[in-house]
């Protein structure tokens, strides 16, 4: 949901994934709830080298809970860092 709808809050993430990177780049933790459970990323665990936080000025979203159309089959579509990302304007 949040990948698709990156300013929605509630559920199991009370904050919104825009929050939880804000978050993570301050604290090293995406909710202040869970900073006593985060651990060192373990070997191997490497996060993709076009990954990029969000940025709304750049990456094209929809406004929270309307659907312009499906859901991508593929769900690696809606990685917005990545050439495939299913909403970027050509």
């Amino acid at each position: 949901m949040q990948l698709r709808w990156p300013t929605l809050r509630g559920g199991a993430n009370q904050v919104s994934l825009i929050e939880a990177q804000k978050n993570f780049a301050h604290y090293r933790v995406s909710e202040l709830r869970f900073r006593f459970r985060v651990r060192v990323p373990r070997e191997g665990e490497l996060r993709a080298r076009s990954f990029r936080p969000l940025d709304p000025t750049l990456d094209n979203f929809e406004p929270v809970d309307i659907v312009s159309t499906d859901w991508p089959e593929d769900r690696t579509r809606l990685y917005w860092w990545t050439e495939g990302y299913w909403r970027r304007a050509d």
